[in-house]
C-alpha cells in the first residue's frame, strides 16, 4: 500500500460506506415521501419558469433543478400529495444531489474534527458515526434540503479553522480561506434562513479575535 493511499485510507473507507448506504435503491420507494411533496413542486417550477412562493431562499432547489435537468429529468408529477407514484428515473434524478452531498458530508466532519485537534482515530470514529446517523441518512436519500444546509455550514466552519491556523503564522494565503469560509456560510443561509447560524458563529469568532 502506497504512503499516499495509507494517509487517505480513513477518507476512502468513509466515502465507500457513505456511498454504499446512500446511492443503492435511491429511487425506492418510487413515490413522494414526506416534504418531497413541497420541494418537488418548487423544483418543477423552474422548468416552465413558473412563479412560486417559498419562505426560504432558493439555492438548494436551484441546484437540484439544474442537476436534474442535466440528468435528463422531465417533470411527470404535480406533487399534489404524499404517496403519489413517480417514475423511478425521475425520482433518482431528483434525489441524486442530496445523496451526493450526503455521501461527502462525513468527510467534512472527519477533516473538521482533525482541525479541532482530535486524533485521527477519534476523528474517524466520529465521522463513521455520522455515516450511519439515521437522520442524516434520511436527509440524504430523499429530496430534502437540510443536507445542503449542514454541508455548506460545516464546510465553512472547517475552512474558518484552517484560516485561523494559517493566520497565526501571518500567512497572507489565510485570507483566501476566510473568503471561502464566508462564501460557504452564505451558501448555508441561501438554503434556509437558519443557516445564518454558521455566519453568526464565524462573525462572533472574528469579533472575539
Amino acid at each position: 500500500m502506497s504512503k499516499k493511499i495509507k494517509e487517505n485510507l480513513p477518507l476512502i473507507i468513509l466515502l465507500f460506506f457513505s456511498f454504499l448506504l446512500r446511492f443503492p435503491f435511491l429511487n425506492y420507494p418510487s413515490e413522494v415521501v414526506f416534504d418531497e411533496v413541497h420541494y418537488g413542486k418548487y423544483v418543477n417550477a423552474y422548468f416552465p419558469q413558473k412563479y412560486y412562493f417559498d419562505n426560504h431562499p432558493p439555492l438548494a432547489k436551484m441546484l437540484v433543478a439544474g442537476t436534474a435537468k442535466i440528468l435528463g429529468y422531465s417533470p411527470d408529477s404535480d406533487f399534489d400529495h404524499i404517496g403519489k407514484t413517480l417514475s423511478p428515473k425521475n425520482l433518482f434524478d431528483l434525489r441524486f444531489l442530496p445523496a451526493l452531498f450526503g455521501t461527502f458530508f462525513p468527510l467534512i466532519i472527519y477533516l473538521l474534527l482533525i482541525e479541532m485537534g482530535l486524533a485521527k482515530n477519534t476523528a474517524f470514529f466520529g465521522a463513521f458515526l455520522v455515516v450511519f446517523d439515521n437522520s442524516l441518512l434520511t436527509q440524504s436519500k430523499f429530496l430534502l434540503m437540510d443536507i445542503f444546509l449542514i454541508f455548506f455550514g460545516f464546510l465553512s466552519i472547517y475552512l474558518f479553522l484552517k484560516y485561523k491556523k494559517l493566520n497565526q503564522r501571518n500567512d497572507d494565503r489565510s485570507y483566501i480561506l476566510l473568503a471561502f469560509s464566508l462564501i460557504f456560510a452564505t451558501f448555508a443561509f441561501s438554503v434556509k434562513w437558519t443557516g445564518l447560524l454558521f455566519l453568526g458563529i464565524i462573525s462572533l469568532a472574528i469579533l472575539a479575535d
